[in-house]
């Protein structure tokens, strides 16, 4: 049997991303994720081009190093995230699988355009990228939001061998 990881990028693989958002964009972590990446979207728009936020905010993010080191030496590790930019925001140490973001905004010239190219749920991404049920092991990397809750939900009763790691 083998085993299928998958992190959330939300908030799972940094300790500090609640505090990051807050401080640099006064984004609270008591609002539901889909606004906060809505005002950090607004943010980007309005205040300049996207490498600026990436630099800003990867300087200021902590990772969780003993999970970073879990997933760098795993070949079967899906990055899954609502942060449309998290393909320049996980370390460069990691190798997954593939990085899954639920949003694609466009960008021309390096800035963001308002637009949005494609929009999916995480269960919608991970029912296409997961092999079908076929005695795998998955294991489940959350910081436990409410968009995770229903890909555990669709994991669990569609997978035989699910773990749910929350960090």
């Amino acid at each position: 049997m083998s085993t299928i990881n998958i992190a959330d990028f939300d908030g799972t693989i940094t300790i500090n991303s609640d505090t990051v958002y807050k401080d640099l964009f006064g984004i609270s972590h008591e609002e539901y994720p889909k606004t906060a990446i809505a005002k950090c979207m607004d943010y980007i728009k309005d205040n300049g081009d996207v490498e600026k936020y990436i630099s800003k905010v990867k300087k200021s993010l902590k990772y969780r190093k003993e999970l970073v080191e879990c997933l760098k030496n795993r070949n079967s590790a899906y990055i899954i995230s609502d942060n449309p930019f998290v393909k320049e925001l996980i370390p460069s140490e990691l190798k997954p699988v593939g990085i899954y973001p639920t949003i694609v905004p466009e960008i021309i010239g390096g800035n963001f355009t308002g637009r949005i190219l494609e929009e999916s749920t995480k269960v919608e991404i991970m029912q296409k990228q997961l092999p079908k049920p076929n005695g795998n092991k998955i294991n489940f990397y959350t910081d436990g939001g409410p968009s995770d809750e229903k890909l555990i939900k669709y994991l669990l009763d569609n997978y035989e061998n699910v773990i749910v790691l929350r960090y």
